[in-house]
């Protein structure tokens, strides 16, 4: 029998609209650009208008305009006008610009020369791309499975990013890749030459690191059945590798820095004023396009329509997709601005407020996963530099003033006090809590030991022995 039954179910969709929002909200300032030109290329009926100024410097340059002839006849010897004979004492002479090559492009090409999958190949692009500039990875694959998945608009899952990670790290220099410093130690010592005292250093990181790290040298030890001298053998031994596979010295790291801004802030009548690089928005356009009267079929025709229509709303669409992406970086930048103003006014770091996605979300009106496509990979130029807008984002602890202090600020006086202890006498996890107590941040040893590891910073034992095995 024929039976008829009445239900109900829920079922999610969304839609290809809100889908192409949400990735041109993760692309930064290049890669939307680079996406527009694409767009551009396979849709006939998108128009991209030239960009004009109309800022204050093109009606300068029009005001300051002289004649030709007050340049000709200017009086002044031609021995001065000549760059290479006459250089001002303010003015520096041009410094030639060096081909630096990134290890993320070194690795790249070791990348090429492994068998693997297409799949697994470009996933492993994705990986290189996001190590740290220590060359370390951050996220764990099933984080960056689902940001890959999402940025290619298909589904890769977690396995097949756990395989392109594992091939990365195989790549030079050791320890690439690594999540850890534990982990990073071990991925060199493996590529050694296997010596008991190698074996016995792989022993102590994989079995006994965290007792290592808690200065339980006595409990490892007699674990390991070593008495104090064959420790020490083992101990300099490990210290003899990096615990940052990639070391970039501040130099090298000026030459590589090229960062094209996503947002500009200003002030203006004391006033912090948020504005967008080039905004899109407004210069792209749906052509309007005619069928010419030519001799064709019906059937041509109708294809040819449909065509047309199929391109025009595509184009509607993509124009859509970019304006409310730049609608919605304005407003959440300009929420993270009134949540930071203090900082954006004078640059101090230690104006930095505690910050959380959801704090600014809220007062956005939109939604946490918005904020953070948002602020990734983006930058704001402001008067005293360029600023990440991941890096405005901490939490804080109550100092004994009552005040919130972000948990970055606390992290850089950790840095800066291991920075300038003595070499040979380091501070205790205890000691920086009880020193961080005095400036008037209460924390507890476990908190100033997870900031510490944040900050990639051995104990100070290992510290100590580093120190004292540098050449002199």
């Amino acid at each position: 029998m024929i039976h008829q039954q009445l239900g109900q179910k829920g079922q999610l969709k969304v839609l290809p609209q809100k889908i192409q929002f949400l990735n041109f909200l993760y692309l930064n300032r290049q890669e939307l650009e680079m996406r527009i030109q694409n767009e551009l290329i396979e849709n006939p009926l998108l128009d991209l208008a030239p960009a004009t100024d109309t800022g204050p410097e093109s009606s300068e340059a029009v005001a300051d305009f002289k004649g030709l002839e007050e340049y000709m006849y200017d009086d002044i010897p031609d021995y001065k006008a000549e760059y290479q004979n006459y250089l001002p004492d303010n003015a520096a002479v041009d410094k030639p610009v060096e081909d630096t090559v990134d290890f993320r492009e070194d690795l790249k090409k070791q990348l090429r020369l492994v068998e693997a999958d297409a799949d697994i190949h470009e996933a492993g692009d994705y990986v290189i791309d996001s190590l740290n500039e220590h060359g370390m990875l951050d996220a764990d694959a099933e984080a960056l499975a689902e940001e890959y998945s999402f940025q290619v608009e298909r589904f890769i899952d977690t396995a097949t990013m756990q395989k392109a990670i594992d091939i990365v790290k195989t790549l030079e220099p050791p320890g690439v890749g690594a999540a850890s410093v534990r982990e990073s130690l071990l991925l060199q010592l493996q590529r050694t030459r296997k010596d008991p005292v190698c074996r016995k250093a792989c022993t102590l990181l994989e079995s006994y690191y965290d007792l290592l790290t808690a200065g339980s040298f006595d409990k490892v030890r007699t674990q390991m059945g070593l008495d104090e001298e064959e420790f020490q053998i083992v101990m300099q031994y490990i210290t003899r590798f990096n615990p940052h596979p990639m070391v970039t010295t501040d130099q090298l790291q000026e030459k590589k820095q090229f960062i094209i801004p996503d947002l500009f802030l200003t002030s203006e009548d004391d006033r912090l004023v948020v504005s967008l690089n080039n905004p899109y928005s407004g210069r792209l356009s749906v052509g309007d396009y005619k069928l010419a009267n030519v001799n064709s079929t019906p059937k041509e025709q109708k294809q040819a329509k449909q065509y047309i229509s199929n391109k025009t709303t595509a184009a509607s669409w993509f124009i859509g997709a970019v304006q409310q992406r730049e609608a919605t970086m304005l407003k959440i930048m300009e929420a993270i601005v009134a949540f930071q103003e203090a900082y954006f006014r004078t640059g101090d770091t230690d104006q930095l407020r505690p910050m959380i996605l959801k704090q600014v979300a809220d007062k956005a009106g939109v939604d946490i996963s918005t904020v953070s496509r948002a602020t990734a990979n983006k930058y704001v130029e402001t008067e005293f530099g360029m600023v990440s807008l991941k890096r405005l984002f901490s939490e804080g602890v109550h100092n004994t003033a009552g005040e919130v202090v972000s948990n970055r600020i606390i992290r850089d006086k950790i840095a800066a006090i291991i920075d300038g202890e003595n070499k040979q006498q380091p501070h205790t996890d205890q000691q920086l809590a009880d020193i961080l107590r005095q400036n008037g941040i209460v924390i507890a040893r476990r908190t100033v030991t997870k900031y510490r590891e944040q900050l990639q910073l051995p104990v100070a034992q290992l510290r100590k022995l580093s120190a004292s095995i540098q050449p002199k």
